[in-house]
């Protein structure tokens, strides 16, 4: 039979991943690396030639490393490498099943899944087209059948079929009218839903300066509730940010590529990271800044290649300050590293570039300690209702009153620039009397002693791979050495977690992971000095 169902300059390649050493190192999670070599249809165990089409053989298994937040789907197959042009193209495979029995496919394209759960019954042929977005001169499509194991020992071999494969590609996108402004970040510029107010993201109020909000909408073709678009009388912000994304799990997730299929020449695209890059915890989203450059890279040529005017914003600040000998104090910067890189690459690449970091820790330090707390989510309970109402201690997300600051500092930024790309959009932006955000008067929190744990709650609640991941959060008490975290079950209440006082005061949120598809019921109690406990906090129960 003729088994070149596809152009002849694209090859075949096959992806294998062997057991060699990876877990836990100095604390950060190396996963398993991948082998390719290229291979032909008649030397390859991944690969045979039918009558009916070419036979795809892969082997998946799903691990997830010990802590439960990092989840790796490992597939032995053999892809096609497909050199192409960097602008967007239409994929379209033919799948056919020559066996008695139906098969379920996937399709990813790297890293990135590109369509699932594709049902192929015996006799049929299917026809399924995707679109993929290079950012290099090349894309790695692999075709492969689900598989439920968990272990490398229960992964089998399974078959697909393939009768064709083409790209074509997307017609070329022309200049908007009014332009678009996307924005690619994480939680402390997402949108949330009214349950959660105050939190706010500097996203979610950032159209404040540019005009008159004619409508507020869900995001056209993206695959998450959380992405909003605010159409106002001058421009259009897309907020595609979203809490708990790094720039390495916003593209693997296929996010940017939803932002990429997008793309008209003349909109702008406002990348902020490195919050959730510096999450060594979380390994499917961490990017130490020494390798943060290459991530970033694919968010500027990306945008460049579609015509797009990419702007870099820095890490916006927390409530994080050393005292000075005076009393007063001096915000610090807790992602200088990655500052530092976005700095760089704006320098090298000529890009538009927003110190926000610089911007929103002058603002911090000009507020004080008391005047800049109001910026982040620090509630006492009673303050808020919905979410919050049992009060919040949060020195990372913002709520309303803080976002508007700092959305307010990001517009000034864009006045400010000597960029010619950013020419245009400072004609849309409007800042004055009418949308200047006003100074409130700077109160000083009546903090009451507490001996237990207060304002005990969770947040970024996923569920992927039968695991459930979510952080919890909490007010710490004067004089604690630490903290224990309680499970309540059937057989009575288990210590899952000791958290000491110094690790309560540097991160947050903990991470926990779980089995999804039940209600886990937690409480914290305080340790002191002397080894004694303090009574309970409240309890939260958490359906996974």
């Amino acid at each position: 039979m003729n088994t070149q169902i596809w152009k002849h300059q694209w090859k075949w390649v096959e992806e294998i991943w062997p057991n060699q050493e990876y877990g836990w190192k100095d604390g950060i999670y190396e996963p398993r690396k991948p082998v390719y070599r290229e291979t032909e249809t008649d030397s390859s165990r991944y690969l045979e030639g039918r009558e009916e089409g070419m036979e795809i053989r892969s082997r998946v298994f799903t691990e997830t490393e010990e802590t439960g937040f990092g989840i790796y789907c490992y597939e032995d197959t053999a892809g096609l490498y497909i050199p192409c042009e960097t602008k967007n193209a239409v994929i379209t495979a033919v799948f056919v099943n020559p066996t008695e029995e139906p098969y379920e496919a996937y399709i990813r394209a790297g890293k990135i899944l590109k369509a699932d759960h594709i049902r192929v019954m015996p006799g049929e042929e299917k026809e399924v087209s995707f679109m993929v977005c290079p950012i290099k001169e090349w894309v790695f499509v692999k075709f492969c059948v689900h598989s439920d194991a968990v272990l490398e020992s229960q992964a089998v071999m399974k078959s697909l079929y393939l009768k064709k494969v083409d790209l074509e590609y997307a017609e070329k996108k022309e200049k908007r009218t009014k332009p678009v402004i996307y924005l690619a970040s994480d939680s402390t510029v997402q949108t949330y839903e009214p349950i959660f107010y105050p939190q706010t993201g500097w996203g979610e109020v950032f159209c404040r300066f540019f005009g008159t909000l004619t409508e507020e909408r869900p995001c056209d073709s993206c695959s998450y509730p959380q992405a909003r678009t605010y159409e106002t009388d001058r421009v259009i912000v897309e907020n595609r940010s979203i809490g708990g994304r790094s720039s390495r799990s916003f593209y693997e997730e296929g996010k940017w590529d939803e932002i990429l299929e997008q793309i008209c020449p003349g909109d702008y695209v406002f990348i902020q990271w490195g919050h959730n890059d510096n999450t060594a915890v979380r390994p499917n989203r961490y990017v130490p800044a020494a390798a943060f450059e290459p991530w970033l890279r694919l968010y500027v040529d990306g945008t460049r290649q579609r015509g797009g005017i990419c702007v870099l914003v820095t890490p916006v600040a927390r409530y994080h300050f050393e005292k000075k000998a005076d009393g007063s104090v001096r915000f610090l910067s807790d992602f200088e590293g990655y500052r530092q890189v976005m700095i760089k690459v704006a320098e090298e690449e000529n890009l538009p570039l927003i110190d926000l970091t610089k911007r929103s820790l002058a603002l911090c330090d000009r507020a004080g300690e008391e005047g800049a707390a109001a910026f982040f989510l620090r509630l006492e309970p009673g303050e808020t209702d919905g979410h919050y109402r049992d009060g919040v201690t949060d020195s990372t997300h913002l709520q309303r009153y803080g976002a508007l600051k700092f959305a307010q500092c990001v517009a000034q930024g864009i006045l400010d620039s000597g960029q010619e790309a950013l020419k245009r959009l400072q004609s849309f932006v409007v800042l004055d009397e009418t949308t200047r955000v006003p100074d409130q008067e700077i109160r000083k929190a009546k903090r009451e002693t507490s001996l237990v744990p207060t304002q005990f709650t969770y947040s970024e609640l996923q569920a992927a791979a039968g695991q459930a991941t979510f952080l919890i959060t909490f007010a710490g008490v004067d004089g604690a050495v630490g903290y224990r975290l309680y499970e309540k079950t059937e057989v009575g209440d288990r210590l899952i977690k000791r958290i000491g006082e110094q690790e309560k005061e540097s991160l947050d949120a903990r991470a926990m992971a779980v089995p999804s598809g039940k209600t886990y019921t937690y409480y914290m109690t305080a340790v002191f000095p002397d080894g004694t406990e303090s009574k309970k906090s409240r309890e939260i129960s958490i359906e996974a």
